[in-house]
């Protein structure tokens, strides 16, 4: 590489509109003593371009620059990883992180510029009939489509930076994922539910999820203060997340949000004595406690750990004969609802629907039974049955 290299971060005007800007790399005079230029588009604001800018930079004072045009797909998504997630929070990262593992081992080694939907076909194609290898197994096709999703953001940075022409996921055919039939509970056995798991830690989990439909990332980020017993209401702000082992709460993005559950008077009556016994236990814990203000907790005030409850949950559920998974109470709080005549839009409200036809296109079946007993109704009141 000949002479001086230089670099400088300037609008480009030929860029797409919300990636403007652009670097342009100095790299000096070629054989001939034709300058010769590198150009860098795709980013959003002149500190992202100046940040990737001073990466490039160093790489080449220190050795470490790769050629674009020899840049593996592997290369780059490590890349990715470590230059453009910084941003998002740790149970993204973790799925991307995995998506990343599993795309390496199979098509790391093919250069970037030359990576084809035939490639990656190949690979989803494997994934399907034989599984990854890690060899647990063919991956369920809803599996595939979250990591050809992953994949695609990658590639699609790629495509901003000028990396790559175009997205070689855009054209692939994945596997159908089945539509599934959601597994609830009838309110018989919502009643035999409770009452086997009485004396267990996941009681209270339980008991909120089928009577606030609540998630169950909402329902372990859950604090007293959340709690509003003269109100009658709970505060839906945060949810809770494993990450390495380690429960990481988050906040609400917005005010707008959180949103305020209604609370039955015998729930209220729930929450209050779990408040009581939940002070005996701290109080004989002494500086064993771990206060995190939960209201449902491990031993000793711990959080409760997202995957343990499911796991926990799964097999306490087998063992009493109930086939409905803990993110099936939440169906079964809607269901029971929309059954009873509950407006659809104050369901979609309890549950943190971002819009109306979400929560109708979800429970659709349920529904339809809703509209033949308007049509009974109807009949009725018209005196023909």
């Amino acid at each position: 590489m000949n002479g001086h290299i230089v670099g400088r971060g300037k609008p480009d005007k030929r860029g797409k509109r919300g990636a403007p800007y652009s670097i342009v790399l100095e790299m000096g005079n070629d054989e001939t003593g034709k300058r010769r230029q590198k150009w860098y588009s795709g980013y959003r604001t002149k500190k992202e371009a100046e940040t990737d800018l001073h990466r490039i930079l160093h790489e080449l004072r220190t050795g470490q620059f790769i050629d674009t045009t020899k840049l593996t797909t592997g290369q780059w998504l490590d890349r990715w990883l470590a230059d453009y997630c910084l941003h998002l929070k740790p149970y993204t990262v973790r799925g991307y992180e995995d998506t990343v593992k599993q795309v390496k081992a199979e098509i790391g080694d093919v250069p970037l510029q030359k990576l084809t939907t035939a490639h990656i076909q190949k690979m989803v194609e494997k994934w399907h009939t034989i599984g990854t290898r890690a060899n647990r197994g063919p991956l369920a096709a809803l599996t595939i489509k979250k990591q050809i999703t992953n994949l695609a953001t990658a590639l699609n940075k790629a495509v901003d930076l000028e990396l790559i022409r175009k997205n070689p996921t855009t054209k692939l055919s994945l596997p159908r994922v089945p539509k599934q039939e959601r597994s609830v509970l009838s309110e018989a056995q919502v009643k035999l539910m409770l009452a086997a798991a009485k004396a267990t830690p996941m009681y209270m989990p339980i008991l909120l999820a089928v009577t606030t439909g609540m998630r169950r990332a909402e329902i372990l980020a859950l604090r007293w203060r959340d709690y509003d017993p003269v109100a009658g209401v709970l505060l839906v702000r945060r949810n809770a997340v494993q990450v390495d082992g380690k429960v990481i709460f988050h906040d609400a993005k917005t005010a707008s949000s959180v949103r305020a559950i209604a609370l039955s008077p015998s729930l209220i009556d729930e929450l209050e004595a779990h408040f009581k016994r939940q002070a005996t236990e701290r109080s004989a814990a002494g500086d064993r406690w771990q206060d995190h203000d939960l209201i449902c907790t491990m031993e000793l005030g711990a959080p409760m750990k997202p995957e343990w409850l499911s796991a926990r949950y799964l097999y306490w559920a087998s063992t009493h004969g109930f086939s409905v998974t803990f993110h099936g109470l939440r169906h079964t709080h809607a269901s029971l609802l929309l059954g009873r005549g509950i407006n659809l839009k104050v369901t979609q409200e309890r549950l943190g629907h971002s819009d109306i036809g979400m929560t109708a296109n979800i429970y659709s079946h349920t529904n339809a039974e809703m509209q033949q007993a308007a049509v009974d109704a109807m009949e009725a009141i018209m005196g023909v049955a």
